[in-house]
């Protein structure tokens, strides 16, 4: 074995080692050294990277857009009675009670309610002869007629007398529930009058009628 001399390096290889294998062409085989050392470079990323998942929530409400105008679109051709005319609901019926007949009177504080009227009436040379008819829905009436002429302010009050005709009116009391018809007699001029019913007599004015010439 050859020795090195004192002072020169130790250029011999380790112990163990080996050269590399020669690969074909006689090139030794190893790493590519056109290829970069050290670990593999990551792939390149973007800031679009991190971004959210895209939401398909506008595809959804174009799509329901699209599908209400189509159903707007084939609605408006079709006639008009194609799901059928509504029926309509029958309503109610209401069975409207019967006009009494007659202008009500009542007093004041209500405890006095009734209905008259003037049936027929036929002027004379003297006067005028009146049917009347009265009623009594509540209450008990005393009452009294007295007439004036419409045509003169100064016309003075007149009291009726039973009438020529008949039956004649019964001036007694009235009670709830009860009518009253018949004629009297007023001594006035031939002109348009009106007839005043009050209580008791004339304490206090009810209701008035007119009697035509």
């Amino acid at each position: 074995m050859t020795q090195t001399p004192q002072g020169w390096p130790d250029n011999r290889p380790p112990t163990g080692w080996s050269p590399t294998p020669l690969g074909s062409g006689g090139v030794p085989t190893g790493p590519d050294p056109r290829q970069p050392l050290g670990a593999p470079r990551p792939e390149s990323t973007t800031i679009g990277d991190y971004a959210p998942p895209r939401s398909k929530a506008p595809w959804f409400i174009g799509l329901a857009v699209a599908v209400v105008a189509v159903l707007i679109a084939v609605g408006a051709t079709l006639p008009p009675d194609f799901f059928g005319a509504p029926s309509a609901s029958p309503s109610p019926s209401q069975s409207a009670s019967p006009a009494l007949p007659g202008q009500p009177f009542g007093s004041s504080d209500e405890r006095l309610q009734g209905r008259w009227e003037v049936r027929n009436h036929r002027w004379t040379a003297s006067g005028v002869e009146v049917e009347l008819w009265l009623a009594v829905d509540s209450g008990s009436l005393d009452f009294s007629f007295v007439a004036f002429s419409n045509t003169d302010q100064d016309a003075e009050v007149i009291y009726p007398s039973p009438g020529a005709d008949g039956p004649a009116f019964d001036l007694n009391p009235v009670n709830a529930g009860e009518e009253r018809t018949g004629w009297l007699f007023f001594p006035i001029q031939h002109a348009d009058l009106t007839l005043i019913l009050s209580e008791g007599w004339g304490q206090s004015q009810l209701s008035a009628l007119v009697i035509p010439a």
